[in-house]
This record gives C-alpha cells, structure tokens and sequence, in this order.
C-alpha cells in the first residue's frame, strides 16, 4: 500500500510542479514544446508502476546466457572454422572450371566479331 501511496504523492507533486512552471512560461513559439515535454514527463510518472511491475534484474537474464555462451563459442568457432575450410576448398577446385569458362566465353566473341568483320 505504501508504493501505491508513494506513487499518487509523486504524481501530485509533479503535476503541481509542472502547473507552476508552465504558468510561468511566456506566450512564445517554445510553449507548446516545452508542454509536450510536460506531458511526456506525466506519461511516464503515470506508466511507472507498470513498469516496475515488469522490473527485471538484469543479471537474471543474462547468467543463463553466459553459462551457456562459452561451449556455444568453442562449438560455433568450430564450425565456422569447417565451413571455411568447405568454402576454400570449393573455390579452389572451381578455379579451373570458372577459367575455362571465361575463355571459352571470351573466345566465342572474338571469333563472332572477327567472323562479322570479315564477311562485311
């Protein structure tokens, strides 16, 4: 019951605070920002209980993850490691095929344009 009454005491003295500063603004261009910061303030002084219902230690969230992190590094590092090794592999073998590819394409054009060439 006290956080509820803490809570309403705190809400009052920020309205009343926020009344008395917004009698004192002047009539310019800034009122109406500085009345949206109000609002926002009150928003969130309203919100507050729900928040803290929802309050969660940080340290409750994050233990299970570095329990669990440092085999899931070792394992991840591991496979990485193999897929490269996959991946290079790969690349290497394929290197021969990609050229021969390429010169057959690079070929073909050059005769195409020399076979156009000659029968103009």
């Amino acid at each position: 019951m006290s956080f509820l009454s803490d809570w309403i005491s705190q809400l009052i003295i920020i309205i009343l605070l926020i009344t008395i500063i917004d009698m004192m603004l002047p009539n310019n261009a800034y009122r109406k920002s500085i009345r949206l910061v109000f609002s926002m303030v009150n928003i969130v002084v309203l919100i507050s209980p729900i928040l803290n219902l929802f309050k969660i230690d940080p340290q409750d969230i994050f233990n299970p993850i570095k329990a669990s992190d440092t085999v899931s590094k070792d394992s991840l590092l591991n496979s990485i490691k193999e897929e490269e090794e996959v991946i290079n592999k790969g690349k290497v073998e394929s290197i021969p095929e990609i050229l021969s590819a390429e010169m057959k394409n690079l070929v073909e054009t050059r005769m195409e344009k020399n076979i156009r060439f000659f029968s103009i």
